[in-house]
């Protein structure tokens, strides 16, 4: 069984923290038709790997507010069930494949939210039966071009569980 845990957009963004740059615009109210979740080992949510990614990597007020438009742009483009077409039509954000691996014949992709030249948040959206869910999976800065091991290597561990836990996984 996975634990993983439901998030705001007020939660990511008090992740990230404030920066001293200001980021305008928020996303409507209008009913998601994504959930955004951290996979979590506990009760809570700011001891996930993603929480650890975000104090690991976004360090200075610049990168804060590059992940804050991220997250900004992810809880608009949740509106629509083709939320990567929002992202990549409505907002400043890029989306793409950052892995590929086969995993019970099938392709599965590690996605890679994008904004500015090296902020990145890793993701998997889950799609299976009432599940809907975007899992943020890792905040990283890279430093090249080519998706690292040190994320290729947790993140398609995390999404494996995901995929075999799939109808059990449990929301705190």
């Amino acid at each position: 069984m996975v634990q993983a845990r439901k998030l705001s957009l007020k939660e990511l963004i008090g992740l990230i923290g404030d920066p001293t740059t200001g980021v305008s615009g928020m996303p409507s109210t209008l009913k998601t038709r994504w959930d955004v979740a951290l996979i979590c080992g506990s009760d809570d949510y700011t001891a996930s790997r993603f929480a650890r990614s975000v104090k690991t990597f976004v360090d200075s007020a610049d990168k804060k507010a590059s992940f804050l438009v991220m997250g900004r742009a992810l809880f608009h483009a949740v509106q629509a069930d083709n939320y990567q077409k929002i992202l990549k039509d409505d907002t400043p954000v890029g989306v793409k494949i950052a892995h590929d691996f086969k995993y019970q014949n099938k392709t599965i992709n590690l996605w890679e939210m994008k904004y500015q030249n090296k902020d990145r948040i890793y993701f998997f959206p889950l799609n299976s039966g009432d599940v809907k869910t975007i899992f943020l999976l890792m905040a990283y800065h890279k430093k090249d071009q080519n998706t690292p091991n040190e994320v290729k290597t947790p993140c398609t561990r995390e999404i494996k569980e995901l995929i075999t836990s799939s109808a059990n996984i449990k929301f705190i």
